[in-house]
């Protein structure tokens, strides 16, 4: 079965993801940008057509039938990803990847294998918190912690194998 992709963001990241998929077609085929921009919808990049806005996909998704997405706005901010996200869930697609924040595509442009499913620290309104797991491990030597059920494996590790 041949992927059939929509790419959200007709900005140049996203462009740039569909040139590439173009060439290598073995990855699918682009059959829409998805974009909020007016001045955009119901134009067409490299014979691509440009439609939206995005809040309305599931509904232009029911003429597309496109079971990929890929969120090409490496500007975006965390509230407009999970919002876009959520829209996205929504509409019921099989998958969703995201291109990474502008910081993280190191050349500044955009491709294909930079692409990867997204995932909930995508979608964090803060940047993740990293806890020194020696130092927590040392507090909780020779500690009694109460845990819910499902944690007792991970008590049963800090206290008794530490």
């Amino acid at each position: 079965m041949n992927k059939k992709i929509i790419i959200i963001g007709a900005g140049s990241a996203g462009k740039d993801i569909a040139n590439e998929i173009k060439k290598k077609e073995i990855f699918g085929k682009v059959i829409a940008f998805i974009d909020d921009d007016k001045s955009l919808i119901g134009t067409k990049i490299d014979e691509i057509d440009v439609l939206g806005p995005i809040k309305n996909i599931k509904e232009i998704n029911k003429n597309l039938n496109a079971n990929e997405v890929i969120i090409a706005i490496p500007s975006a901010d965390k509230t407009k990803l999970n919002k876009i996200y959520n829209t996205l869930k929504r509409a019921k697609f099989e998958k969703i990847k995201i291109l990474p924040a502008l910081s993280q595509v190191i050349s500044g442009d955009a491709h294909l294998i930079l692409t990867r499913n997204i995932n909930t620290q995508d979608l964090l309104g803060r940047d993740p918190i990293t806890i020194d797991l020696k130092e927590s491990l040392k507090y909780l030597t020779n500690k009694r912690v109460i845990t819910p059920f499902k944690w007792l494996f991970l008590e049963y590790l800090f206290i008794y194998f530490l």
